[in-house]
């Protein structure tokens, strides 16, 4: 077993009065927290992939913000998941499915009717399409990838890792992501997910868009324009952070 989730299974045992979704999304908004940050932007994503952030206030919150209370072991606890989970991301291939797989360990948030894809069906769907996506990498063009019901980003995920498998770092910066999920939480893993691999690893999208609507009810509404929950753009030049509120 993976080393972060194997840790992750530790803390749901010693805290056990929480459910692992709630460990689990108390660590991911922990995350949008770094993501949304300018000194992560300012150091980080400086050094690896200089761009643009549009960050909605919903997006990150500490524990604190959030209302909770919780033990101080428990904060230090959300700190070592934090860097496991750095180190693995740092360790893996580009675009591992390092969440998706704890939300399939321990049947998350199962709800609204949702189907999350395993990961051998993201993988070959991701390899249905990489024939068409091949001559995208030769030129200056760029190829937009979309999943309106995103879940925990393993399609999304499966897609980045076969481009880059092509064509590398030409391959992956040539790519636009656009996302949506009516779970917000399930928008925090998919950018998560993503974008701390992009920033790790050195590769940088050329685009990052993701949204928070019901697919169903929203989709020719006006006002899904204004449901982005976040937003980053690569421009090869000194970062930016653009926090606003919703």
């Amino acid at each position: 077993m993976p080393e972060f989730q194997d840790q992750f299974t530790q803390v749901t045992r010693q805290f056990n009065h929480l459910t692992p979704g709630a460990i689990l999304n108390d660590f991911v908004q922990l995350m949008c927290v770094l993501l949304s940050s300018p000194f992560f932007h300012n150091n980080l994503f400086k050094q690896a992939i200089s761009g643009s952030i549009y960050s909605d206030s919903r997006f990150g919150k500490s524990l604190n913000e959030q209302g909770q209370e919780h033990p101080a072991d428990y904060a230090e606890m959300m700190n070592e998941l934090t860097r496991t989970y750095l180190t693995e991301v740092f360790s893996s291939e580009p675009f591992a499915d390092i969440l998706g797989a704890v939300y399939e360990q321990h049947s998350i948030n199962i709800r609204k009717g949702q189907f999350f894809t395993p990961s051998s069906l993201a993988t070959l769907l991701a390899e249905m399409h990489i024939d068409d996506a091949n001559q995208h990498f030769q030129g200056e063009t760029s190829l937009s990838i979309n999943d309106s019901s995103c879940g925990a980003g393993a399609l999304l995920l499966a897609k980045l890792r076969k481009f880059h498998d092509a064509g590398g770092a030409k391959a992956i910066g040539s790519v636009e992501v656009y996302a949506n999920d009516i779970d917000l939480n399930l928008c925090r893993i998919t950018t998560v997910q993503i974008l701390i691999s992009s920033a790790l690893k050195k590769l940088p999208l050329r685009r990052f868009q993701i949204s928070n609507y019901d697919i169903l009810k929203d989709l020719f509404n006006e006002e899904c324009g204004n449901k982005v929950v976040y937003d980053w753009q690569y421009q090869g030049q000194q970062t930016e952070a653009m926090n606003e509120n919703a």
